[in-house]
């Protein structure tokens, strides 16, 4: 997969300033440095740049791939090893990654199977209370 060139328009994303310094903290924990409020901000804009190359990168590898609608962490990978970045693959390939263990699915509620018998009384409760209900607005007007 080739990676499309990425428009400069402005886009929605952004990362929140605190997390830029807290990820450049962790990188520069060696250096004992501490960053301007214009490198985080020009910091904040590569990372901005980076995530929407390789999210474009990875949307083309999925249509070339032909293998869903949804990115997958496959197509991130490829895209990362498109990129010139293959040391993010196996992260990115891996069920947990860097993001942390996946969400269990929630599984729908089985809806009680109700047999003949219980459909007929709780639809003469159903008609039974109509009726109540109907009479009530009779008395009432």
């Amino acid at each position: 997969c080739r990676a499309p060139p990425v428009s400069r328009t402005p886009a929605a994303m952004s990362y929140a300033k605190a997390s830029v310094k807290r990820v450049a903290a962790a990188g520069l924990e060696d250096l004992d440095r501490v960053l301007s409020d214009d490198a985080l901000g020009l910091l904040s804009s590569a990372a901005e740049e980076f995530t929407r190359l390789l999210l474009v990168t990875a949307d083309t590898c999925r249509t070339s791939s032909r293998k869903g609608a949804a990115v997958n962490p496959e197509h991130i990978a490829a895209a990362a090893a498109e990129l010139g970045f293959p040391e993010y693959a196996p992260a990115a390939e891996s069920e947990e990654g860097e993001a942390g263990p996946k969400k269990k699915k929630r599984r729908k509620a089985k809806k009680k199977k109700l047999t003949p018998e219980e459909e007929q009384a709780l639809a003469e409760e159903q008609e039974a209370l109509f009726r109540a209900a109907a009479e009530r607005v009779r008395e009432a007007s």
